[in-house]
């Protein structure tokens, strides 16, 4: 008798963690609520029948519309999220697959303008950095557009369009931009080195700064260095243009013999050159050198740059650690 029990209680328990067959009044009959959600999300992803989502709530019903919408490619489907944030996320998803910065304007802001700028900054159009109203936005698109620009046709005139802003933000956003992307290929191969530099917290750069120090280095001219507002920041533009004399690649020895001649200024140079080559050979070990920040902005720079959110498991701040997956692209 307790053994026919046993296996009724046991039958049971399986009958509300696994359903008999893959239809939607097996899934409702799940007794765990997480269990039915996850089975019914999964009918409807694999039917893309959305019409199946509205039998779930909340955080559930908001992933099963967004799975379908990214699966067909249908905005019409993300207006079904409840969540706001979620449903301009799903905004943009199709914005930028479809390259239709019209349908952001059905996201709200901030997310409208963030959803201009990824479209804008995937398919590198221009004109579309002036319809972003968030001024942080705007410029960083202004400012990524524009230094590529410099960087596939080796001119300083588009560098005097970037922001000459010092807001230290815009800086390093343009930077995350730059390294990752469609377009990341035709940078030059040092620019990971000109570009960490701005992550030193001693130095003040501006965008403008990071496209006339890229350039200094893909052309070899010291005297483009002479239009980078800071004297630190000018100093070390010098060394990113010497480290790619005779070179086409600049490693790390070279960077480090270069930055030993910086005196007071060697340190940090160092730092930045450690930053550089762990992004550009893909070696999160390196990170363990740099200071406490530092490993934070390496880390997460490698997940930006390389659409990899594993990256960020190595920072414990939970705060940081979203952060570095939002910008890898993932969901925390």
């Amino acid at each position: 008798m307790l053994v026919t029990a046993l296996l009724v209680v046991l039958a049971v328990a399986s009958f509300a963690i696994v359903p008999p067959s893959n239809t939607l009044k097996s899934c409702m009959s799940l007794l765990l609520l997480a269990s039915r959600y996850n089975c019914i999300t999964r009918l409807a992803v694999s039917g893309l029948n959305a019409s199946m989502c509205a039998n779930e709530q909340g955080r559930y019903a908001d992933s099963c519309y967004a799975q379908i919408a990214e699966k067909t490619d249908q905005s019409a489907t993300c207006a079904s999220i409840a969540n706001g944030s979620a449903r301009s996320m799903c905004i943009t998803f199709i914005a930028r697959a479809q390259n239709n910065s019209g349908l952001c304007q059905q996201a709200n802001e901030p997310y409208a303008s963030a959803c201009t700028e990824t479209v804008a900054l995937r398919f590198g159009n221009l004109t579309l950095c002036s319809q972003i109203k968030n001024s942080t936005d705007s410029a960083v698109c202004y400012s990524v557009l524009n230094t590529r620009s410099a960087v596939s046709f080796k001119s300083p005139a588009y560098c005097r369009n970037v922001s000459n802003t010092t807001n230290r933000n815009v800086t390093l956003l343009v930077i995350q931009n730059l390294n990752s992307g469609l377009n990341a290929s035709s940078l030059s191969s040092n620019f990971s080195f000109t570009g960490s530099l701005a992550f030193l917290p001693s130095i003040s750069y501006t965008p403008r700064d990071i496209c006339y120090t890229d350039l200094a280095s893909i052309r070899q001219n010291y005297s483009l260095c002479n239009s980078v507002s800071a004297g630190t920041a000018r100093v070390l533009c010098g060394i990113g243009a010497n480290a790619t004399v005779n070179s086409s690649t600049a490693n790390l020895t070279s960077l480090e013999k270069s930055c030993n001649n910086l005196g007071s200024y060697a340190q940090e140079c160092i730092q930045s050159a450690i930053l550089s080559q762990a992004v550009k050979t893909q070696n999160a070990t390196m990170c363990t050198q740099l200071g406490s920040a530092l490993k934070v902005d390496c880390y997460s720079l490698l997940a930006s740059t390389y659409s990899n959110a594993t990256y960020c498991s190595n920072i414990s701040n939970a705060s940081e650690k979203n952060s570095c997956i939002s910008g890898a692209g993932g969901s925390s």
